[in-house]
């Protein structure tokens, strides 16, 4: 799995609808994703920084228990399962919304994990009404969605109607998202770092049980216990914390219309787009988040027909060709797609041809 050095690049979701491997690929495709020597999301920073996202445990074959006795018990075993959240894209058929208002509850009453909820209409065949998920974001462990729809109206509705949620997140002391790999490594990296300091006391025996376990607590950097820089900031390992109140994350899955979700006030995306091209996706991100709507829009613009055409039209085997072209590694894809023409790959590389990160 190709490593991603951006530290732009907030987190990774694995294996999304549209992915052709079988069960055990998937899951040898999340488990590199775990793998810190493999995606290297901030090579400074301790390892679990990038958040993880598991998509939809039936589609993807790591738990056939459905929908009824779906229970996700931390999704950590001997294969070394271990991911921040999990999306969930509806069941089946079914589109009555006391059943779909019934099922996300369930799974998120059960979840060790908090729940983004998964709205593809493109792939699924049916459109979560925007009311379902207002009411579904008042469940304390329904943190978001993945709205892949393009509706910008629906962006505007599902945000002014979650304006209330508020919540409580972990975050460094400087802002940026904390997750529970983050904090597993920052402890661990602090037990590893007590046990390799000796203090002449100890080695001369005159030095208490008591006084060896509290050092042992201690979070240490080069030696020297780390201090918190104000009451707000709790010291974990090396990792400085403190909490962050948050509302409910709108996030977008079109990267033809992210400039115009997050003027609708989506938090971020999850976009297939930025496979072939993370920092041209990035671009838009940044700018907005900077005020300067006009080079936001301009970046944009720049992005606009490729991501529709790689992504929308033609899909799967148009997004790995990308890749390919930018120095990734897309591959060929599996029935039931079709290996594209020359005539398609011209195209892309047309389109792919002032993109490129």
């Amino acid at each position: 799995m190709l490593g991603v050095e951006y530290s732009e690049v907030d987190g990774i979701a694995i294996a999304l609808v549209h992915l052709e491997a079988l069960a055990d690929e998937r899951l040898n495709i999340f488990l590199a994703a775990r793998s810190h020597d493999e995606i290297n999301l901030a090579p400074a920073q301790s390892n679990g920084r990038g958040r993880l996202i598991l998509d939809d445990l039936k589609h993807n074959g790591l738990d056939r228990r459905w929908p009824a006795e779906i229970v996700l018990v931390p999704l950590q075993d001997d294969a070394g399962i271990d991911v921040d959240e999990v999306e969930i894209v509806r069941p089946g058929s079914d589109r009555l919304p006391a059943n779909l208002l019934a099922f996300y509850r369930t799974v998120a009453d059960r979840s060790a994990l908090p729940i983004v909820i998964y709205n593809f209409p493109q792939a699924t065949g049916y459109d979560i009404p925007g009311e379902v998920v207002i009411e579904l974001a008042g469940h304390p462990n329904v943190i978001g969605i993945k709205e892949s729809s393009g509706d910008l109206r629906k962006v505007k509705q599902m945000v002014e109607g979650t304006r209330q949620v508020k919540r409580q997140a972990t975050v460094t002391e400087t802002f940026d998202a904390v997750t529970p790999r983050m904090l597993k490594a920052a402890v661990a990296e602090s037990e590893k770092q007590s046990r390799e300091l000796v203090s002449v006391a100890s080695l001369a025996g005159s030095e208490s049980l008591e006084q060896v376990e509290r050092r042992a607590s201690s979070p240490v950097q080069d030696g020297a216990a780390i201090k918190p820089s104000s009451s707000a900031v709790t010291v974990v390992g090396k990792l400085k914390t403190r909490q962050k109140e948050v509302g409910f994350q709108v996030m977008v899955g079109a990267a033809h219309q992210l400039e115009p979700s997050l003027g609708m006030g989506a938090v971020g995306a999850i976009l297939a787009f930025a496979c072939p091209a993370p920092m041209a996706c990035y671009e838009i991100y940044a700018a907005f988040k900077d005020g300067n709507r006009a080079l936001a829009h301009e970046k944009q613009e720049r992005v606009k027909l490729a991501a529709q055409r790689v992504v929308g039209e033609f899909g799967v085997p148009g997004v790995k060709h990308a890749m390919d072209i930018n120095g990734y590694f897309g591959g060929s894809s599996r029935l039931p797609f079709l290996p594209l023409s020359g005539e398609q790959k011209a195209e892309i590389e047309k389109l792919m041809a002032g993109i490129r990160s």
